[in-house]
């Protein structure tokens, strides 16, 4: 009796630290700004809800919100940023612009992702920065 619930309470704390394991964040700065950092996590909880990504917003270095976006919405947002690669950087020299930096963590894995500028809409970031910021009801003009 006590092996049987030593297991179950292992098993509940080992299922709670692996939801911990992974989430995609996405910041945007800029250093001549004070105080212009958007930071937007999502962080999957695998709950059987409709709604089950959690989206935590910071804006201006302070909490903003947060909301929950279906799991179909993270797996696009995921399937786009794995269609990024190194190639995909600024195309236009700008005077103080703004940096993204998108970060993907699973388990012990980090794909990090850095880009200079605003993106421009023929670019597949343009697209990510939209449907990451559109989780948190932001717009790309918001991006400072």
């Amino acid at each position: 009796m006590k092996i049987v619930f030593l297991t179950i309470i292992f098993l509940f704390f080992y299922s709670c630290s692996t939801q911990k394991n992974e989430y995609l964040e996405f910041e945007t700065s800029n250093a001549m700004v004070i105080g212009s950092k958007t930071n937007i996590r999502l962080v999957p909880t695998y709950r059987n809800n409709k709604k089950n990504v959690k989206v935590k917003i910071f804006r201006h270095n302070e909490y903003l919100d947060t909301r929950k976006i279906t799991t179909e919405k993270y797996t696009e947002i995921l399937n786009l940023f794995s269609q990024i690669s190194e190639k995909d950087t600024a195309k236009a020299i700008w005077i103080d612009p703004p940096s993204i930096e998108i970060n993907f963590k699973k388990k012990d894995s980090i794909k990090r992702f850095y880009y200079i500028g605003i993106p421009q809409k023929d670019e597949k970031l343009y697209e990510l920065t939209n449907l990451i910021l559109g989780t948190a009801k932001l717009k790309i003009q918001d991006i400072d």
